[in-house]
């Protein structure tokens, strides 16, 4: 039997990924993943969550705590990644079983990604 070659659609590839039915999957799946964040600041006030869709050369979205405490929390906490973590979306290529337990110096545990894991335990050995 002969090989046949297979030819991609590059042009039909990119008008799907700009399509609306994929643009509504994905701010859908942004959505879930603010819903399941919930921060507060210091004063109790809850961090302000927001979507935002754009497109590229593909429909995409961005969640971001709007607030100017929000990155700090989600480099000491991982906030942002454990929300995506738990709407079921793969968080820098790891899925949600990926997660892994972590003991803090004080005793606490908590679950972190494999990076947030190597940044806390820097110089430790």
């Amino acid at each position: 039997m002969a090989a046949s070659k297979l030819r991609l659609d590059r042009p039909g590839i990119v008008e799907m990924l700009r399509s609306a039915g994929v643009a509504a999957a994905i701010e859908g799946a942004a959505e879930s993943v603010a819903r399941n964040v919930s921060e507060s600041a210091r004063n109790g006030d809850p961090i302000p969550v927001k979507v935002g869709t754009y497109v590229t050369d593909r429909a995409a979205a961005g969640v971001t705590m709007a607030h100017p405490a929000g990155l700090g929390i989600e480099a000491k906490r991982g906030s942002l990644s454990r929300a995506a973590s738990a709407a079921g979306l793969e968080v820098n290529g790891e899925g949600a079983e990926q997660l892994l337990d972590y003991v803090t110096k004080s005793g606490k545990k908590r679950k972190a990604t494999q990076a947030q894991v190597d940044n806390w335990s820097r110089g430790q050995k």
